[in-house]
């Protein structure tokens, strides 16, 4: 029953680049009515095919150098290239 919040943790986070700086990480979510919609009822939108590779190739080239990122990556790529329809499914 939380109300869905655009560009908020819900479906977005930052993640520091190895140039330092900060980059954001967005899931693109379908924006109709998302005023009046709980955050279980959002979905991802479906025309941003390519948001997930994306996503992992900012991963991978800020944290690939890390000591722990081996270790999850496996759990990160299985995860992101899923195909889930609703945010709360992917969170």
């Amino acid at each position: 029953s939380v109300p869905f919040t655009k560009n908020n943790v819900q479906n977005r986070n930052r993640i520091y680049c190895p140039n330092k700086e900060i980059s954001w990480l967005t899931v693109p979510v379908e924006l109709k009515n998302h005023t009046s919609k709980p955050f279980t009822d959002m979905r991802i939108s479906p025309e941003q095919i390519d948001w997930s590779l994306n996503y992992w190739n900012k991963l991978t080239f800020s944290y690939s150098k890390h000591p722990f990122f081996k270790l999850y990556k496996d759990d990160l790529n299985s995860i992101l290239d899923k195909k889930h329809q609703y945010l709360v499914d992917l969170n």
